[in-house]
């Protein structure tokens, strides 16, 4: 094999190299974006949707409001944290506006202190605070709000931290 055969192989290979390198961080964020949309799928199986019947829980009563919203949260979640302002436009709102409905949160039951705490240092005073085992609730991630009925019949689920459009639209569901 003479020289000039070597360069040409070896360029050719590198070719091949980069081509395959190209390829394999092309099709990475497909594969990427499959298995994320596979896990929301996999939380939203799991979690409550319109429709379902929240079972009875120690402390809150549909009954007692036209509407209530259930607030899943844990103290070392930073979404959680972040959407603690909001949670106070929705007191301040309802406290303004009058209307008989009922904001309860929902802590891990080995998390009540903390939550508490933070609730305390953020200025929130829900109806309640709720301890809660997994099993308890139908929730897959924090926060999870869910809008119940005075029957336990869940109206609308909304997960993570909310988007201004979706404050937009909790505001108006709760309060209308």
């Amino acid at each position: 094999m003479t020289l000039s055969k070597a360069i040409q192989l070896a360029a050719d290979a590198a070719v091949v190299i980069v081509c395959i390198g190209i390829a394999a961080y092309l099709l990475r964020p497909t594969a990427a974006r499959r298995s994320a949309s596979a896990e929301r799928d996999r939380v939203l199986a799991g979690s409550y949707q319109p429709g379902d019947t929240v079972a009875p829980l120690p402390g809150v009563d549909f009954g007692a409001a036209h509407k209530t919203l259930l607030i899943v949260t844990k103290s070392d979640c930073s979404f959680c944290r972040a959407s603690y302002p909001f949670y106070r436009r929705l007191l301040s709102e309802r406290e303004r506006i009058g209307k008989p409905v009922r904001i309860v949160m929902f802590a891990p039951r080995g998390d009540i202190a903390g939550s508490s705490e933070l609730l305390r240092t953020h200025g929130l005073k829900p109806d309640a605070l709720v301890p809660y085992t997994p099993r308890d609730l139908k929730v897959r991630v924090t926060p999870t709000l869910v809008l119940v009925d005075q029957s336990g019949r869940v109206v609308d689920v909304w997960l993570g931290q909310a988007e201004p459009a979706d404050q937009a639209d909790i505001q108006a569901q709760l309060f209308r």
